[in-house]
């Protein structure tokens, strides 16, 4: 048999365990902790870099108009330590839980992407989204009109 294919991705921690579970003394097996410190600092340093391809795929799955697949993408892309995407995928990626009955979700991610950049033109667009859903939705005329006003 030949040797295993590496993938260059870190062991899954059944993986680690099981290793370090069945190593011995004189197993001639190098224990998990090693192999995973120098995993994990490998990882970290591919933190930015998986952002940056989340936020791609995020991009191409709203153009190609799969918001619930750009929607994971965005949440795997903040689970990341992500925060700002750029404004012309955030507002369509509003407009997901918005179709999704989350009004409260939406209104949040329209306020965020408003905070974030406040001198595009999305930024006006996701007032207005925040400030419809807030009068319409969620019966919150006073929200609305704050969001309205600003």
């Amino acid at each position: 048999m030949g040797k295993p294919e590496t993938t260059g991705f870190a062991p899954s921690r059944a993986a680690v365990t099981s290793e370090t579970q069945n190593a011995t003394p004189h197993s001639g097996r190098v224990l998990a902790t090693e192999n995973s410190q120098s995993s994990c600092s490998g990882v970290s340093a591919n933190i930015p870099a998986y952002r940056e391809a989340t936020c791609k795929l995020c991009d191409l799955h709203v153009r190609s108009r799969e918001y619930e697949t750009a929607w994971q993408d965005y949440e795997d892309f903040l689970n990341a330590g992500g925060e700002r995407i750029p404004p012309d995928v955030w507002l369509d990626l509003c407009r997901v839980p918005e179709q999704q009955q989350e009004f409260e979700r939406a209104v949040s991610e329209y306020e965020r992407l408003a905070a974030a950049y406040p001198s595009e033109r999305q930024s006006v667009m996701a007032q207005l989204g925040a400030a419809r859903i807030c009068l319409k939705r969620l019966n919150r005329p006073q929200d609305a009109l704050r969001l309205y006003e600003v």
